[in-house]
């Protein structure tokens, strides 16, 4: 399991942050925090509001790209390692797309691994892959295998569109 350096900050119960209400009615919010102005709570709600979200940003991070997040002051790996995750997250390099308006058989191309499937239905437009859409309705699904075949029903105007990516 990959290892998070970034930490939480005061998020137990009963924490010494101000309430979310008190923070935002803040004037230090605009123009920061001066010299022997500022609480302990005030300070604890800003570095808790900061922390939350870089262990959010460094758990997706180890999560999508399995490698560690380190704070060891080098955020070239950072943001190497965020951009790899963020590819593993997403659907992938638009490959090819096609449009259904009747039935057919529609062949994965050569190099796509994911293919999402999505049908609208004039009146009666199904597929085996996500079910169908009645009176105008859509629906939508992935299905990984290499051939399927498309029935566009009945209904007037229906049409199933294929996305592959890589």
């Amino acid at each position: 399991m990959s290892t998070n350096n970034f930490k939480l900050f005061a998020i137990s119960s009963g924490a010494n942050v101000l309430s979310q209400a008190d923070y935002e009615a803040l004037s230090a919010l605009a123009s920061g925090f001066q010299a022997g102005k500022s609480s302990s709570a005030q300070i604890n709600k800003a570095i808790r509001q900061a922390t939350v979200m870089a262990y959010v940003l460094a758990q997706f991070i180890s999560d999508t790209s399995s490698t560690d997040v380190l704070d060891n002051g080098v955020p070239a790996t950072i943001v190497t390692n965020l951009k790899s995750g963020l590819l593993s997250a997403a659907p992938g390099q638009l490959l090819n797309s096609q449009v259904f308006s009747t039935s057919g058989t529609w062949t994965k191309t050569s190099g796509a691994k994911k293919a999402q499937i999505k049908c609208w239905g004039g009146g009666n437009t199904t597929t085996t892959a996500s079910g169908g859409g009645a009176g105008g309705g859509g629906a939508g699904g992935k299905k990984p295998t290499s051939t399927q075949y498309l029935a566009s029903g009945a209904g007037a105007n229906g049409y199933i569109i294929i996305m592959e990516y890589a």
